[in-house]
């Protein structure tokens, strides 16, 4: 009788163990990581950070075919406009004088009077182009893009100068000088202002 030793070698695969466990982790990690990245990304883009500008909508129209007869009414504020027609025209006359042209004209009363009907007739009478928008597109949710927003009409209407600018609405982000806390109307003000 003899014994028969059967020597089994035992094979622990660490190796390939610790890769099962790990390749799946390493995935999930990988995934998070380059949907936070996409993410960020398209976060970026929105705010304009990666060279791409924020979309800004305005008008300019060349040629306007509406004149100062074509508004009804509003008699005193079209006889107050005359001189900015004039001065638009033939600015060497005034600037021989010593007169400079006004920075701003603002026109004020409720809804419906005919403001922007007066701006577009102003512009057409004294054959200058029209650059219009609204004030509601100076507000935004990160601060400084309205500001941004301020010089890039500015910077426009710059380039086919002298024209008429005319911002609708304004009260959007001009009701008061004082803050509520949020830079951003303050900022787009102070871009108006300066």
């Amino acid at each position: 009788d003899k014994d028969v030793l059967i020597s089994v070698s035992t094979y622990y695969p660490i190796v390939p163990m610790m890769l099962l466990f790990l390749l799946p982790l390493m995935a999930g990690l990988n995934s998070g990581f380059t949907a936070s990245a996409r993410m960020a990304g398209r976060e970026a883009r929105n705010s304009g950070a990666i060279g791409e500008k924020s979309k800004f909508n305005f008008k300019r129209e060349v040629g306007i075919s509406t004149r100062l007869k074509d508004v009804a009414g509003l008699t005193e504020a079209k006889h107050e406009v005359v001189e900015v027609v004039d001065f638009l025209k033939n600015p060497l006359k005034y600037r021989k004088l010593g007169a400079s042209l006004p920075k701003g004209v603002l026109l004020d009363g409720p809804p419906g009077v005919g403001k922007t009907l007066l701006a577009k007739a102003i512009a057409g009478e004294a054959m200058v182009p029209f650059v219009s928008c609204s004030g509601s597109e100076f507000e935004e949710v990160f601060v400084g893009v309205g500001a941004q927003r301020v010089r890039e009409l500015f910077r426009q209407a710059h380039k086919c100068k002298p024209c008429v600018v005319f911002i609708d609405e304004i009260d959007a982000f001009g009701k008061t000088r004082k803050t509520d806390g949020s830079g951003s109307s303050r900022s787009t003000l102070n871009a108006f202002l300066s």
